[in-house]
């Protein structure tokens, strides 16, 4: 499928998993941070939502032959003491406690410590190539 058909499908699978339902998480009193839709992520306030979201996107993916990878998809909970577990296709999608996203580590406590010391890792490792490159000057352009 070429790739702008797939983002067409895509786009018609969010739209219609996130119809007429409550979208996104609480931000602040009066909005909600919506549903993103780049590897899917779908997020919700409660469990119930959650559950309710997953099976919309379960039916409306299998419309159009798209299904729900067991092995790819897994589910983070926020201040949830015994989350309820998401099945799809009559199994349990895996609970996490941290995942990846756009190089970012993500993790359900909210904790940011993982993260910087796997930034300034990657910028360490990028500055030791720099300067073992052959050049002779390895300062950082700025722009004026």
């Amino acid at each position: 499928m070429s790739a702008i058909l797939f983002n067409l499908d895509i786009d018609w699978v969010m739209r219609k998993t996130t119809d007429d339902t409550l979208r996104g998480i609480r931000w602040t009193l009066f909005s909600t941070l919506e549903d993103l839709a780049d590897n899917l992520e779908l997020l919700s306030h409660t469990n119930q939502h959650m559950h309710e979201k997953t099976n919309q996107l379960h039916k409306y993916g299998r419309q159009i032959r798209l299904k729900i990878s067991q092995k790819k998809t897994e589910v983070m909970t926020l201040n949830e003491g015994s989350p309820t577990l998401i099945r799809v296709n009559n199994a349990d999608l895996p609970i996490t406690d941290k995942f990846t996203y756009l190089g970012s580590i993500i993790k359900s406590d909210g904790g940011t410590k993982e993260d910087i010391m796997n930034r300034l890792g990657k910028a360490s490792l990028y500055t030791e190539a720099w300067s073992t490159s052959g050049s002779q000057d390895s300062s950082v352009y700025r722009p004026s």
